[in-house]
């Protein structure tokens, strides 16, 4: 029986150092905010996903790119990685005497159809755009020529 438990915890202390490994490795998504402040003290640029929650292509890219190793690799190194729900409304930025939701930081920033990708730079504006589903290849040249235009 004690041979049973230790091979049930060896078992379990596995699948949490594994899953620990796994998280560790991984970039987490930010606030929009959280996102601009991380790219400002670490040189890096923003990455932003806009979605919603009923665009199947938002999840079509979830899946089948941005979970991909070669393309988390890349993100993980050069970007602050935020998600913008476009119909949520929760207040997230203070901009003067107004307060920006999701939504209008969206359409701030000329997303009208999803998933709609952008790169910016620390202070908000904008280097590239994306706007769709694309392949892994296609979007990792995006990402890569997001990267050479922020020494323009």
């Amino acid at each position: 029986m004690r041979i049973v438990f230790a091979h049930v915890r060896f078992a379990l202390l596995a699948v949490v150092m594994l899953t620990l490994d796994e998280g560790s490795a991984r970039g987490e998504w930010l606030t929009y905010p959280e996102g601009l402040a991380q790219a400002d003290s670490t040189g890096k640029l923003v990455f932003v996903e806009v979605y919603t929650d009923w665009c199947a292509y938002c999840t079509k890219l979830e899946r089948r790119v941005l979970k991909r190793d070669d393309v988390r690799r890349v993100l993980d190194k050069h970007f602050a990685m935020v998600k913008l729900d476009a119909e949520d409304d929760t207040p997230i930025v203070r901009v003067g005497d107004g307060v920006l939701d999701s939504r209008k930081l969206a359409r701030k920033y000329g997303a009208t159809a999803y998933p709609t990708c952008l790169i910016l730079r620390a202070d908000g504006r904008i280097v590239k755009k994306l706007v769709g589903y694309h392949p892994p290849e296609d979007f990792l040249a995006f990402l890569q020529s997001g990267l050479a235009s922020r020494k323009d």
